[in-house]
């Protein structure tokens, strides 16, 4: 299926070399417990980071305190790309659990931007990454139903979760409250819970705490619209 939530996983197919130019932008890890806000909206400054362990995520919040959950980070995903280009942020991320995390230096990023053809197509290609699946997860919150929905975040989970080796045979930890699933689909925690029970009374899944069974696959991923692109 279409990744509606990936992000580019700085490093995948890339020539050793380039490989560890990345890795030595890193110059320090940093730790932050579950709950903790990353990096801030409106603060500003280059401000370059990847995920090592653990769940994030990037929201946006309405002065009225509601939140949309606009993007889930894994390990190996780099944040804050658009720092180098425009100071502001205009987002938030959040730890969903404990994480731990690269600061990369954006000065060092910055030259190698300017002098290294590669790693210029490395950044474009990860913010046309997020461009593409922003908005193919604009086309579901506005034309498919909240089970639609929930059943594409189950299936691209476990499958993103598979390629990093961390989740077994048809099952996955869902490292996500049930609120922030809620702020993540654009649906009521109460209208979320119905569906969930929707789907574990269909025998498509079981959930127990946060270990999330896929009892029938295929049936879930029918469930999975596709897309495509007339002409």
């Amino acid at each position: 299926m279409d990744g509606v939530f990936s992000m580019l996983r700085p490093g995948a197919s890339l020539p050793a070399a380039h490989q560890a130019a990345i890795d030595g932008l890193q110059t320090a890890e940093r730790r932050a417990p579950r709950n903790t806000c990353i990096l801030r909206a409106n603060d500003l400054g280059p401000r370059l980071r990847r995920l090592r362990t653990g769940w994030a995520f990037r929201c946006r919040m309405l002065t009225d305190g509601r939140r949309q959950i606009v993007g889930i980070l894994l390990p190996g995903d780099t944040f804050g790309i658009e720092t180098l280009f425009d100071d502001r942020l205009d987002h938030m991320v959040w730890s969903a659990t404990a994480v731990t995390y690269a600061v990369l230096d954006a000065a060092a990023a910055e030259q190698m931007f300017d002098s290294q053809a590669w790693y210029r197509r490395f950044l474009m290609r990860a913010l046309t990454d997020d461009k593409i699946a922003a908005e193919r997860w604009m086309t579901q919150l506005g034309r498919c139903d909240a089970e639609e929905r929930t059943a594409s975040l189950i299936v691209w989970l476990y499958e993103r979760l598979t390629r990093l080796r961390l989740a077994g045979y048809r099952r996955f930890r869902l490292e996500l409250t049930q609120q922030e699933l809620a702020d993540l689909l654009g649906l009521h925690l109460i209208h979320l819970n119905r569906i969930l029970s929707r789907l574990r009374a269909r025998g498509l899944i079981s959930l127990q705490s946060q270990e999330v069974t896929l009892l029938d696959y295929e049936g879930l991923s029918d469930l999975v619209p596709s897309s495509n692109t007339p002409g």
